[in-house]
């Protein structure tokens, strides 16, 4: 976790974000498209569907995202539950032969499109060591919320204060990120992309030495892609 210098407002780094989003939606303008539209963007890790309704906080493009890339280290972080109970990741040389974090928010279409998924995941490798973490943007209550609407039962670390999600760098949520033991990165990508999650969970599969389970539920039909919702790093009612 990076620390900050005496003196430095814990908001600056988002206050300077926030004005990087202003003249993104400067240049928007100029240009003739309409902010939080998809027009022009591309799909790096985020899903993007042209023509449809977004976030109005949406990151266009992952252009600004610096979520960290496979073969990169994931930064360590300890946070706590709603119980007060520890919730660290990082190189602790643990038996779990890879962790996968799920940041989210509550109030995210793509965050409850994702959810259910990730705990099929969860329910379909924890078994064989996978770990899975959801790291919350929201506080205890509406954490709790959240994971009662989708049947959660993987652990939540509360990110109230959006230190590790500012230090993940993602734009969206949700962000996924699954790391080896040595957190080291093996896959990431932001918002919802079906084949990102697919590759996502054969790679964890792997990695629990299991074939691939089945995440798609027969008669389900999943979209190909979403874009996510902003991050609230991002979101200036949080970072004034």
């Amino acid at each position: 976790m990076r620390s900050r210098p005496p003196g430095v407002r814990p908001w600056a780094g988002r206050f300077v974000k926030g004005a990087a989003i202003g003249l993104r939606r400067w240049k928007l303008r100029r240009s003739g498209a309409a902010w939080g539209s998809t027009a022009g963007c591309q799909r790096v890790r985020a899903g993007c569907v042209p023509g449809e309704p977004t976030d109005p906080y949406l990151i266009l493009g992952g252009a600004m995202s610096t979520l960290p890339a496979p073969a990169t280290k994931a930064a360590s972080f300890s946070l706590s539950d709603a119980a007060g109970d520890s919730c660290a990741f990082g190189p602790d040389g643990s038996a779990a032969p890879a962790t996968l974090l799920f940041f989210f928010k509550h109030d995210c279409a793509t965050c409850d499109l994702t959810a259910p998924l990730v705990e099929r995941v969860h329910r379909a490798l924890s078994g064989s060591g996978l770990r899975v973490l959801g790291v919350s943007q929201d506080d205890a209550s509406l954490t709790a919320a959240f994971a009662e609407r989708h049947g959660l039962s993987f652990p939540r670390a509360l990110d109230a204060e959006l230190l590790v999600s500012e230090e993940y760098g993602f734009d969206a949520v949700p962000a996924l990120v699954l790391a080896d033991g040595d957190a080291g990165v093996l896959a990431s990508f932001e918002g919802f992309g079906r084949a990102d999650l697919m590759a996502l969970v054969e790679l964890a599969a792997r990695r629990c030495g299991i074939p691939a389970p089945a995440i798609e539920q027969e008669g389900e039909s999943l979209p190909e892609s979403r874009p996510g919702c902003g991050s609230k790093v991002h979101d200036p009612d949080v970072a004034r």
